[in-house]
């Protein structure tokens, strides 16, 4: 696999993400088109599959589902900076869904934990959900999540140094959001990141 860099959300695209601020450290690895489906791409094709439901775990069409998530993994591995993985720490968005959901899927937390299967990476649910989020195609406006997303006490030591919030896609930043405030909150002296495997940009058809 050739070496791939992350990129920044900077001053020529944080624009395009309602609830960023231009302080915050986001890093993506590729660009998803909204509104084009399969035809936007590869990275199109490898969100679409990542978002396959566990529903399906028994039909041919989660090997899929189970390849991105092996490639996703492989693609962090490859960009992250190895020299400071001992400062690290992996925070997974929280899953949509309830686990008591048929469609609960905790694929972001499996892809940090297959980003080295043989290295000690420090991963933590440091965020949790308090009650369901709503579920649709846009994610939840940050007022509706601070109403939700709270701070899991039993996971909070030892602090920080460096916090990465994962996630698979960056849409509008409200998740983030979110995250970064109430783990900034919690641990003041801590540097905190967000690491997307893709940003969302808008097709032309969307500004229609």
């Amino acid at each position: 696999m050739n070496k791939i860099r992350f990129r920044e959300i900077d001053s020529s695209n944080i624009a395009d993400y309602d609830f960023l601020r231009n302080d915050d450290k986001c890093l993506f690895l590729f660009e998803y088109t909204s509104g084009s489906h399969f035809s936007g791409g590869q990275t199109n094709q490898l969100i679409a599959d990542l978002s396959i439901s566990p529903k399906h775990r028994f039909k041919p069409a989660y090997a899929r589902k189970q390849e991105a998530l092996r490639k996703c993994s492989a693609y962090l591995h490859n960009a992250i900076n190895w020299a400071e993985i001992g400062k690290m720490t992996f925070v997974p968005v929280p899953p949509a869904r309830e686990a008591s959901d048929p469609d609960f899927d905790d694929y972001i937390t499996r892809m940090c934990q297959n980003i080295h299967p043989d290295a000690d990476l420090d991963i933590r649910d440091l965020i949790v959900k308090s009650r369901p989020e709503p579920v649709s195609e846009e994610p939840p406006l940050p007022d509706i999540l601070r109403n939700i997303l709270v701070v899991n006490q039993d996971r909070v030591k030892p602090a920080p140094k460096q916090i990465v919030i994962v996630d698979d896609v960056l849409k509008t930043g409200s998740h983030f959001r979110v995250m970064h405030d109430l783990l900034q909150n919690q641990f003041p002296a801590a540097v905190i990141y967000g690491v997307f495997i893709a940003r969302r940009i808008v097709s032309q058809i969307d500004l229609h």
